[in-house]
C-alpha cells in the first residue's frame, strides 16, 4: 500500500504538471512564476558556451557571447516548493525535478538537482559534464566539484556584474570594497574582500540597487551598501553666493580629498559654473526659483531626477561651507546609518529659536524639552533618492512648506525649509542628528573663533559679503597649515 506521503507527492506533481501549462502554478494559494531562461555557471563563476560543433567553452560573466551561450529554455524547467522538506515552515526552498533536456546540440542530457549543495548535475550516457581548466565535456563518471553547476538568469547576471563594477560598504566591518577587491572565484564564491558570498544561495530579492544581502559560509547573512557618494550644492545668481560656491568646491577637492560627483543646483549655465569653480567635472541641475523660499527649498527637488540616480549617500551642502579635513569618514558614517542625517545646532534650543522651528512647534502646541536642540539644514545627507523613507520624508517637508505658504503667506516662516525640517523631524522622526554633529563647526560670532578642523565649518550669522571674506581667510589658514605640515 502506498504511504500517505507518496499519495500526496503524486497529487502535488499531477497538479503542478497541469498548472504549468498556463505559465503559473499555485501552491497553498500563492503563485510561483514559471522558470526563466537560465544560463549555466560553473564552479569558477564562468558561463557555459557551446560552438556549432558541440564543443563547450566558458567565458567570464561580464563577457557573455549571446550567440553561443548555453541556456536551458523555460519550457524545460519546472520549479516547485519542496513540500516533503522538514524546512517548509521556515524556508521556501526550490527544487528542480530530474528531467531530460538538451544542451546546445547535445540531446538527452539528464539534469538533476542536489539539495545539499544547491547545485545541478548534467549527465549523458552515464558521464557527467565536467568543467576543468582544460576541457569541458561529458567525461567524468563521478560527480565532484568540477561537475557541479548552478543555473542563473539574466537578472542575476546583470546584478552580479553590477556588484562587481561598483564599490560597497560591508555592514560587518565598515570597510569599503572597490571593484578591484571584488571577484568571482571557486567554489561558487563572490569574493568581496575577505568575505566569500555563496553564489548558489543568491536570490532575486537579495539583489537591490543600493543594498544587497549575501550568504557566507553557506549560512551567515552579510549586508553590503552601495558606496557612490555625490555632493550637490545650491548656488543661484548672487555674485557673493557664487564666490562662496567656488571656495566651497575648492575645499571639497583640496582638503576634503573628494574626487567624485559634484552637482550644482543653479540658474547659471554649466560653462559659468565650471569657470567659477575651475572644475571641469562639475554638473549642474538647472533651476529657476523666483524668491527666497524657492531658493532654500530647491534642495528637496531631487526625486525622480536621473542625475541623482545610483548615488549613495547623496549629500546636500550650502555654499557657505568649508571642508577642512577628508570627507570620507562622514560619507562612510552616513552610508552605514542608512538614514537621513543632519548636524545639531547645539548652541540653539528647539523650543525658543525660530530659525530651527520654534514658531511652528509652538503654533502646533507640541511639547518640547527645554534643552532639546534642532538641526542645521545646511548639511543633509540622504541615503538615496529611491529610498522609501527618504522619499516620504522629503514629500512631507515639501507639502508642509507649501501648505504654510498658502495658509499664512509665503513669507511667514523666515527660514522656510530649516524650520519645517525641524518641525517635521521632531513631530514624526525620520532624521538622524547623531552622525554629523561631531563633524560640524559653526562661525556665529567673533570672526577670530578658533576652528578645530572637525570636518567642515559653516559660516552662519553674517552677511553674504562677510561670509566670502571669512571663507577666504580660513582657506588661507588651511593652506598655510598644510604647507607647514608638508615641510
Amino acid at each position: 500500500m502506498e504511504s500517505h506521503r507518496e499519495v500526496q507527492n503524486q497529487r502535488v506533481f499531477r497538479t503542478l504538471h497541469l498548472a504549468t501549462m498556463s505559465g503559473l502554478f499555485h501552491i497553498n494559494g500563492s503563485q510561483v512564476a514559471k522558470g526563466k531562461n537560465m544560463y549555466i555557471m560553473d564552479y569558477k563563476g564562468k558561463i557555459l558556451h557551446s560552438k556549432n560543433n558541440g564543443e563547450f567553452y566558458s567565458k567570464n560573466i561580464n563577457d557573455i557571447n549571446k550567440d553561443e551561450v548555453v541556456f536551458i529554455k523555460d519550457s524545460e524547467i519546472t520549479e516547485i516548493i519542496n513540500l516533503d522538506s522538514d524546512d517548509i515552515f521556515i524556508y521556501d526552498h526550490e527544487v528542480l525535478f530530474n528531467k531530460i533536456i538538451s544542451i546546445g546540440i547535445h540531446n538527452d542530457v539528464k539534469i538533476t538537482y542536489d539539495k545539499n549543495s544547491c547545485t545541478y548535475l548534467f549527465s549523458k550516457d552515464n558521464k557527467y559534464l565536467c568543467s576543468d581548466n582544460e576541457l569541458i565535456d561529458f567525461n567524468k563518471i563521478h560527480a565532484y566539484t568540477w561537475e557541479r553547476f548552478i543555473l542563473i538568469d539574466d537578472y542575476k547576471v546583470s546584478k552580479i556584474n553590477y556588484i562587481m563594477s561598483n564599490s560597497w560598504v560591508s555592514k560587518r566591518d565598515g570597510n569599503i570594497y572597490t571593484p578591484k577587491n571584488i571577484r568571482l572565484k571557486d567554489i561558487f564564491s563572490l569574493c568581496i574582500g575577505p568575505i566569500n558570498i555563496d553564489v548558489c544561495k543568491i536570490r532575486t530579492e537579495d539583489l537591490g540597487e543600493y543594498k544587497f544581502v549575501g550568504i557566507a559560509d553557506n549560512w551567515s547573512p552579510e549586508v553590503f551598501l552601495l558606496y557612490s557618494p555625490h555632493i550637490y550644492i545650491t548656488a543661484y545668481s548672487s555674485i557673493n553666493v557664487l564666490k562662496q560656491l567656488a571656495l566651497c568646491v575648492s575645499s571639497i577637492r583640496k582638503f576634503g580629498k573628494f574626487n567624485g560627483k559634484i552637482t550644482v543646483m543653479t540658474d547659471q549655465t554649466i560653462e559659468t559654473i565650471r569657470d567659477i569653480c575651475s572644475d571641469e567635472s562639475i554638473d549642474i541641475d538647472f533651476m529657476e526659483p523666483k524668491d527666497f523660499v524657492g531658493f532654500v527649498c530647491s534642495k528637496y527637488s531631487i526625486m525622480n531626477k536621473e542625475i541623482y540616480k545610483n548615488s549613495q549617500p547623496l549629500l546636500y551642502i550650502d555654499p557657505d561651507i568649508i571642508f577642512d579635513r577628508p570627507i570620507h569618514p562622514l560619507f562612510l558614517d552616513a552610508v552605514l546609518s542608512e538614514t537621513i542625517c543632519a548636524p545639531l545646532e547645539t548652541f540653539n534650543r528647539l523650543m525658543t529659536h525660530p530659525p530651527i522651528g520654534s514658531s511652528l512647534i509652538q503654533l502646533d502646541q507640541l511639547n518640547v524639552n527645554i534643552y532639546s536642540s534642532g538641526v542645521n539644514g545646511g548639511t543633509i545627507s540622504f541615503p538615496n533618492i529611491d529610498d522609501e523613507k527618504t522619499c516620504e520624508f522629503i514629500r512631507l517637508v515639501r507639502r508642509t512648506i507649501a501648505n504654510i505658504g498658502w495658509k499664512f503667506g509665503r513669507k511667514y516662516n523666515g527660514w522656510a525649509d530649516q524650520e519645517v525640517l525641524n518641525f517635521i523631524s521632531y513631530k514624526f522622526g525620520g532624521l538622524n542628528s547623531s552622525v554629523f554633529t561631531k563633524y560640524a563647526s559653526y562661525v556665529i560670532g567673533d570672526t577670530e573663533d578658533v576652528y578645530t578642523q572637525r570636518g567642515f565649518v559653516h559660516f552662519v550669522g553674517r552677511s553674504s559679503t562677510e561670509k566670502v571674506i571669512e571663507m577666504q581667510n580660513y582657506t588661507s589658514r588651511l593652506i598655510e597649515k598644510t604647507n607647514i605640515i608638508n615641510l
